[in-house]
């Protein structure tokens, strides 16, 4: 039987989407594809003069109700006072879900939240104590506290987290759900056109992908290390990272100084999908990874991937992908000459990649979101 879903979301961090946007909207999209009656809840100024939401969203084509409030005033007067509540501007819907990390007080109807990442709370990791860590743990620390104590359902990506959160809400496992991240078709559709085509990389100009900011949380004294590493090796190896500029000032101006290394904003899916197609590898870095969205996509791409041994990046590539262990300059090096030099190991890689891919598409995520809510 088709719920009706009343999704508070964020439209105007929709337009240019990584990470939790991303997520979203394919998980919007998916569960209207499953059938379900989906309607947006957002803030006034998440909406543009024609009554529909920020131009530019893709969540624009779905019916929408205005909350006559802004949307950050908002988020700081639910955690606050927990009012206004959401019903006064739901039309009687099953679930008020929000795949937002965020509070929604409801008198009358059930709520869904969703927790991406908590890294702020983690005290062995050795960003902990940093002041930055240190804001953002007085910033989030009440708002989660909330989430995990008076949501009725708790949705999360990945096993690493849900048991995270246990350990630091105590929250009762039949209340937390592992629903996950998904790569959109055009990734699959590029690992078809791979493997029937089989189009090489150039291995005369080889080179490595890596998407996230630089900063400690991905790993940007790692990828420094092994941009050294390959330097000592003489490898012809360049490495372009998508989304530096979004990093910490010392890694970026760092990152500049290494000829191997090239700097990128995070690029459109158009430019992404050939760049991504010719290289060597995906490479992941993180020290800490609730789940590993450009991970999943890589491999469905039929791109080899690369990871480090942390967070949840072990559980979701498992055997798809290599994950270094122990996660050293010199063991990602390794990793990804013998992709570069060893052909049957690489199709192997790839050949596991995208089978392990095929659990990860967001249709998947959407039917685990359903069968929590329906639970």
């Amino acid at each position: 039987m088709p719920l009706r879903i009343s999704a508070y979301t964020f439209p105007n961090g929709t337009v240019s989407p990584t990470g939790v946007a991303k997520h979203e909207i394919e998980m919007l999209f998916a569960l209207k594809n499953l059938g379900h009656n989906v309607e947006i809840l957002a803030g006034h100024d998440q909406f543009a003069s024609d009554g529909k939401v920020t131009t530019g969203s893709p969540l624009r084509s779905l019916p929408a109700s205005r909350i006559p409030v802004p949307a950050r005033i908002l988020h700081n007067v639910w955690r606050s006072f927990s009012l206004p509540v959401a019903d006064r501007w739901c039309d009687n819907p099953d679930w008020i879900y929000t795949s937002l990390e965020q509070f929604i007080p409801s008198n009358k109807h059930p709520v869904a939240s969703t927790i991406h990442c908590i890294h702020w709370l983690e005290p062995s990791l050795p960003w902990f104590r940093e002041r930055q860590t240190a804001k953002l743990r007085s910033k989030f620390r009440h708002r989660f506290a909330k989430i995990a104590t008076r949501s009725d359902k708790i949705l999360t990506v990945s096993e690493f987290l849900k048991n995270r959160i246990t350990h630091h809400f105590k929250v009762a496992q039949d209340r937390l759900f592992v629903v996950g991240n998904g790569a959109e078709q055009e990734y699959f559709n590029l690992g078809d056109q791979r493997s029937s085509e089989k189009f090489p990389f150039d291995q005369n100009a080889p080179y490595l992908i890596n998407i996230a900011g630089l900063d400690h949380k991905k790993g940007a004294d790692l990828l420094l290390r092994f941009s050294d590493e390959l330097q000592a090796r003489r490898s012809p190896m360049k490495l372009h990272i998508l989304g530096a500029m979004r990093g910490e000032k010392r890694f970026i101006e760092s990152a500049r100084q290494r000829e191997n290394i090239r700097l990128h904003e995070y690029l459109p899916k158009n430019l992404l999908l050939p760049f991504l197609a010719s290289a060597t590898a995906l490479v992941m870095f993180s020290r800490y990874e609730t789940f590993g969205i450009p991970a999943v996509e890589a491999m469905a791409a039929g791109v080899p991937v690369v990871a480090s041994e942390y967070g949840a990046l072990p559980e979701v590539i498992a055997d798809g992908g290599r994950i270094v262990k122990p996660s050293t300059p010199q063991g990602f090096a390794d990793e990804v000459e013998d992709l570069l030099t060893n052909t049957i190991a690489r199709e192997h890689t790839i050949s596991l990649g995208r089978k392990r891919a095929t659990e990860f598409t967001w249709q998947s995520c959407a039917s685990r979101l359903e069968r929590a809510l329906q639970s």
